[in-house]
């Protein structure tokens, strides 16, 4: 994850996001990243107009008592520690535009409002050039699937994008799963693959834990030939191939691994199946916090990116995310 050096984290103001925020503060130190707060909200009623300054005021105070007791959690790792904010203050500089001092550390934070969302997110994140995104998942562990606001980031976000739902903070224990595609037919899907066998070993270094790697292999002309009175193919050649499908993907796994400097004794698990309902599985069975994945699509053009299985399995998903999109990705959204 040091390839990350200027980190958004984007808040919605309006729950106590504190473990993601201090997730988001350590991986900023420990990659020596510049950080920056971000805090969307809906547009108010001209009726309330009245009032919004004043509950802008009220959602950057948040955030500062947020900040200073992610601060204390990290340099004292006591999370239910009360925070002390008597040092911290608030310098308003522009309108919507904040910094907050706190414990010789200085955060800018930015108010948006809009109607959507999502795509005022990602214009920001293209006209700062932000590197990665973070986010406490509006769905929370226990419900599975992303709302509104974050599926428009894993599907228009061009840098990855990690929404958070674990409440574990940085807890060593915490289980760390990348899924990848070791029988890719595009270069870009082979190359994400490795950015993402990467970026575990990167993380699960800073974490101070493990990973797994999940991959999914088949073989989709097994349903077509296997007793068919028409080929009347012995089970035996059926037998084969899907021997020869299981051996070619995993060499193609085991080339992967090698070529991404895999260290050694990571477990790895190569599963037949559908990988929509393969990948969601092996994370419940075997209790990942948080999943890597890539979101492979068509790239160079504009539009959807995120593809029909990735959709499939981050619906399924109750875990944290990490969603990477591939080189050459190009967002429909523009900056202005």
């Amino acid at each position: 994850m040091n390839e990350f050096q200027n980190i958004l984290f984007v808040s919605q103001g309006l729950e106590d996001e504190t473990s993601a925020l201090t997730h988001a503060l350590f991986l900023a130190r420990q990659s020596d990243a510049e950080f920056k707060v971000l805090v969307v909200r809906p547009d108010w009623t001209q009726a309330l107009k009245a009032y919004e300054k004043q509950f802008e005021l009220s959602l950057v105070e948040r955030i500062k008592v947020m900040l200073c007791s992610s601060q204390q959690g990290l340099v004292r790792q006591v999370a239910d520690e009360k925070a002390n904010t008597d040092d911290a203050t608030i310098e308003e500089f522009g309108s919507g535009e904040f910094r907050i001092h706190s414990q010789g550390l200085t955060v800018p934070v930015i108010v948006k409002s809009g109607s959507m969302l999502g795509v005022q997110i990602v214009q920001h994140v293209l006209r700062d050039g932000h590197d990665l995104v973070i986010k406490q998942a509006e769905s929370k562990g226990g419900v599975k699937g992303f709302k509104a606001i974050d599926l428009a980031l894993l599907r228009k976000c061009p840098c990855p994008v990690f929404l958070i739902r674990h409440a574990g903070g940085l807890d060593p224990k915490i289980k760390v799963g990348v899924a990848i595609d070791p029988e890719s037919s595009t270069s870009e899907g082979n190359d994400l693959s490795l950015r993402l066998l990467r970026a575990a070993a990167s993380y699960a270094k800073l974490c101070a834990t493990d990973f797994q790697v999940v991959a999914c292999w088949d073989c989709d002309l097994e349903g077509s030939v296997r007793g068919n009175p028409w080929l009347r193919m012995p089970d035996a050649e059926v037998d084969n191939l899907v021997a020869t499908a299981r051996t070619r993907s995993k060499a193609a796994l085991d080339k992967l691994l090698t070529q991404a400097s895999t260290p050694s004794g990571v477990q790895v698990h190569h599963l037949r199946g559908d990988p929509s309902q393969a990948i969601p599985e092996f994370v419940e069975v075997e209790g990942v916090d948080i999943l890597m994945m890539g979101t492979v699509g068509r790239t160079g053009i504009s539009g959807f990116i995120i593809g029909n299985t990735a959709e499939n399995i981050v619906q399924k998903l109750e875990c944290s995310l990490i969603a990477f999109k591939p080189n050459g990705f190009v967002s429909p959204v523009k900056a202005y």
